[in-house]
């Protein structure tokens, strides 16, 4: 009972994420993307099988499997969409294009909020419907093209050319792009383990991995999870469990709506002053929901100012997926494409986004445990100090990359990087 059975989808996305950064080295971006959708058809045929099998430990072992299998698929997919949405983008869309996945997922767990009050619908049905969403987008993804960078670095120059003329329209000159890709890639090929290592070694590598490995572990820790996987309990300790529907459905409304917001406005303010601007509403959302918790708790709720702390519990809420949705949903992703040198992307990205997910279970896994032992106050006070630091670890270290080309990234990486840079 001390690891939540919730747990075991950001447990799979741990594994899902680890080995889809070497399936799109090895096999390329576009099969990669393909190949997440089986997964996640198995988990959530599962899931729907569960419901008609008798044996209540069969029942279990389904369950668990299947969100395993769903959470494998959940961290593949993570990890190539925007890894293949970047490459494809050109340089001044591609945050707008890097959030799409992101938006996604919020309107994929807004759709599990409303289904959750229809009457006499249980998971098994839903998880019929999920089925069906799965196998139109596996069919879709078939005839997605390979990105041309890619290509280039396996010495496919027309095809890269052609995907490329066909990405930018008949108007656009790409012989310029092409050009800045191949002078960068020219001497890109297939590494082997030992060459892998040595790369890790260069500064435009190692720099990429630190950075990304603090901004992946910050996403998960900012107490986004506790408050997705345990909305229900958190509503109810927070004194609001009357209308939990309906504090539900805005949660699952404002993540929606403001993801809508960042795919819009990321290419606009950049990345480094979203995600300063996320961490720092989290931080205040996170310290207003543990004082309330706090509150609540020690003092009881007959006394005259618990009632009126309810606003405050709910706004702090909704702030938290505000400030979530703002710049650390979708933006840790768009920079794992972007920081990332091409020739490791693949390897790097799936052991950021195994490190990512791996936060994420430890989160979903132990939030219960921990506010059993310490007080869910504590738990999401702590959540405040980390988003602090985020803030200040992002304002101090992390480069802007907005609009930037990833060539050009990786250069300035490579010869320019300095702390306290917002350009």
């Amino acid at each position: 009972d001390l690891f939540a059975p919730q747990a075991f989808a950001p447990l799979g996305a741990v594994f899902g994420g680890g080995i889809a950064g070497w399936a799109a080295d090895g096999l390329g971006r576009k099969p990669a993307l393909v190949m997440s959708f089986i997964p996640n058809l198995i988990g959530w045929l599962m899931l729907a099988v569960a419901q008609f099998w008798d044996s209540s430990t069969g029942f279990k072992c389904l369950v668990l499997i299947g969100r395993f299998f769903t959470g494998f698929a959940m961290g593949w997919a993570m990890l190539c969409s925007p890894m293949y949405i970047a490459e494809i983008s050109p340089p001044v869309l591609r945050g707008l294009y890097s959030a799409i996945p992101q938006l996604a997922l919020a309107i994929g767990i807004l759709i599990v909020y409303c289904v959750e009050a229809i009457p006499h619908v249980n998971y098994g049905y839903t998880s019929c419907v999920a089925v069906g969403i799965t196998v139109i987008f596996g069919l879709t993804a078939i005839w997605l093209l390979e990105t041309p960078r890619y290509l280039i670095t396996k010495g496919k120059r027309e095809l890269a050319q052609r995907n490329l003329r066909w990405l930018r329209g008949t108007k656009i000159d790409i012989l310029g792009e092409m050009f800045e890709i191949e002078n960068v890639l020219y001497k890109e090929r297939k590494l082997s383990l030992k060459e892998f290592f040595s790369e890790i070694q260069k500064r435009s590598v190692y720099i990429s991995l630190i950075l990304l490995l603090f901004i992946m572990s910050f996403q998960q820790l900012s107490g986004i999870n506790a408050l997705i996987f345990y909305a229900a309990p958190i509503l109810q300790s927070a004194g609001v469990g009357q209308s939990e529907f309906t504090a539900l459905l805005c949660i699952g409304i404002t993540e929606v709506i403001t993801t809508l917001l960042t795919v819009f406005i990321v290419d606009l303010f950049g990345r480094k002053i979203l995600l300063i601007l996320s961490s720092g509403v989290m931080c205040i959302s996170c310290i207003g929901l543990g004082t309330h918790l706090y509150l609540l708790h020690f003092h009881s709720c007959n006394d005259d100012f618990c009632p009126h702390t309810k606003p405050v519990a709910v706004a702090s809420i909704m702030l938290v997926i505000l400030g979530f949705s703002l710049g650390l949903g979708a933006i840790p992703w768009t920079l794992v494409t972007e920081i990332v040198p091409l020739r490791v992307r693949g390897f790097l990205g799936g052991f950021v986004s195994a490190v990512n997910w791996g936060c994420a279970a430890i989160v979903t896994g132990f939030y219960l445990e921990f506010s059993d032992r310490f007080g869910d106050w504590t738990a999401w006070w702590t959540f405040a100090g980390l988003n602090l630091f985020a803030i200040v670890f992002v304002a101090i270290f992390l480069p802007e990359t907005k609009g930037k080309k990833l060539e050009i990234i990786e250069q300035q990486i490579l010869y320019k990087y300095s702390i306290c840079k917002w350009k």
